[in-house]
């Protein structure tokens, strides 16, 4: 009898060390482009583009982006707020308002829950008159 719960505590305690042997599942964001090069654009007062940034999920994890960090106040980006499972696609939207004309670059920080936690994505380009 006494072998009987020896056996049965080494099997317990190995599949609680398996099951603590695994690894978590991660996220990990993929966008389709990281940088959008625009070209000449028109400038006018007033005026405004927008421009997509499309992401996906290649990891096993749930994706959330948790914050994205424009390095101007003339860019406002827009993500949605609902995690994204593995293979999902989704996009950031971002919004430019600018306030001169000539050359711009736009650099913005993506926060995530994924490997990487950190993403940079870019739009640049020339606003002529």
């Amino acid at each position: 009898m006494k072998r009987v719960w020896t056996i049965l505590a080494a099997l317990l305690l190995g599949a609680v060390t398996i099951e603590a042997g695994n690894p978590l599942k991660v996220s990990k964001p993929v966008f389709d482009t990281y940088v959008i090069e625009t070209g000449d654009l028109p400038y006018e007062k007033g005026i405004s583009y927008t421009f997509k940034f499309p992401y996906r999920n290649q990891g096993e994890g749930e994706l959330l982006i948790t914050a994205i960090v424009p390095g101007c106040y003339c860019v406002v980006p827009e993500h949605s707020d609902q995690p994204l499972k593995m293979g999902q696609t989704d996009t950031v939207t971002v919004t430019f308002n600018p306030y001169k004309s000539g050359k711009f670059r736009h650099r913005l920080a993506i926060c995530t829950n994924g490997e990487p936690e950190l993403l940079y994505v870019t739009f640049r380009g020339n606003l002529t008159e």
